[in-house]
This record gives C-alpha cells, sequence and structure tokens, in this order.
C-alpha cells in the first residue's frame, strides 16, 4: 500500500501524495463545501485568519472534509505509518 520512497517522503517531509486514495465523489464533496462557505462566509476583515489558520475557517469541523480521511485509503494508509 505504501512504497518505502512514499514512506520517506512522508517521513522527511511530512507530505506525501498517494494517487486515488480518495473517491472523487468525496474530492467533489468537499470542493463544492469549500465553494459554497467562500461564497456565503467569506469576510475580508478575517484575511489574516483565511491566511494564518485556515481559509475556510468554518469548514473545520465539516463532515465533507473530514471525511476525505475518515471515508478513504488515507486513515488506512496513516494508521499504517504513523500508528494513528
Amino acid at each position: 500500500m505504501i512504497s518505502d520512497e512514499q514512506f520517506e517522503r512522508l517521513r522527511q517531509d511530512g507530505w506525501v501524495l498517494f494517487p486515488g486514495a480518495v473517491s472523487s465523489d468525496l474530492v467533489t464533496t468537499a470542493i463544492d463545501a469549500i465553494k459554497a462557505d467562500c461564497a456565503h462566509n467569506y469576510d475580508p476583515t478575517r484575511q489574516r485568519e483565511y491566511d494564518n489558520i485556515s481559509f475556510c475557517p468554518d469548514l473545520r469541523d465539516k463532515s465533507a472534509i473530514s471525511e476525505l480521511l475518515t471515508h478513504s485509503t488515507g486513515k488506512t494508509i496513516l494508521e499504517r505509518v504513523l500508528g494513528w
């Protein structure tokens, strides 16, 4: 599931690509949630927060975002590599 090269990159760089680990349905749902949040909640006075913390802080606890990990092989990969 994870190659030695991917493991080493994750360990050294803190990130690695896992093509196909997340279904396109989950990605589409997350993108739609981000677009809707930006369209309805963007506040220019919060730009510093967006730049430093999260561009969509109101989505932090939303399932559309967390499901990118919890409903994909991403969680299994991280459990294996990091003991999550």
